[in-house]
């Protein structure tokens, strides 16, 4: 894996996470998202972007914190993940970083079942920073293309 300098980063339930700033496309205010009947796991339902329909993703679920509604204060991080846009739910979005390499640790193996690729040390906080592709994994990435196949079926019924 080549080492990213860039992050962007971001906040759930009080913990710092980090993502590469390439596989970010946009921030958003979270809005109104459409329920589908029985979601995949972590997919809170679909939105629609100036006309693209876009999955929502549960962090929270996938990282294993508690549950709660998306508020009105709470961000829409726009990504691409291999060939598709998601929106990944957050508390509150920090922005870009650019760390030194001495800030940066390699990953310890902490046995969680979800492996983070490297730690920031950033003044009084840790930031996880994860590979995007492997904190949405190839199992959520099937269940997006048949949530979006669904969604173009229910757009072409409406017809």
């Amino acid at each position: 894996m080549v080492f990213e300098l860039n992050y962007f980063t971001f906040v759930i339930d009080n913990h710092h996470f980090a993502i590469s700033l390439n596989d970010v496309w946009r921030v958003i205010r979270a809005q109104e998202v459409k329920p589908v009947p029985e979601p995949p796991p972590f997919i809170t339902g679909l939105i629609d972007y100036y006309g693209e329909i876009i999955p929502v993703i549960n962090l929270r679920k996938r990282l294993g914190f508690p549950g709660k509604e998306i508020a009105v204060s709470d961000r829409f991080i726009l990504v691409r993940s291999k060939n598709i846009h998601v929106a990944l739910v957050a508390d509150e979005v920090s922005g870009h970083v650019k760390p030194d390499k001495n800030e940066i640790i390699e990953s310890v193996d902490i046995n969680s079942g979800l492996k983070f690729v490297r730690i920031l040390k950033q003044e009084q906080e840790l930031v996880l920073i994860y590979d995007l592709d492997e904190l949405l994994s190839s199992l959520e990435d099937i269940d997006l293309i048949a949530l979006l196949d669904y969604q173009e079926s229910e757009r072409a019924d409406s017809e």
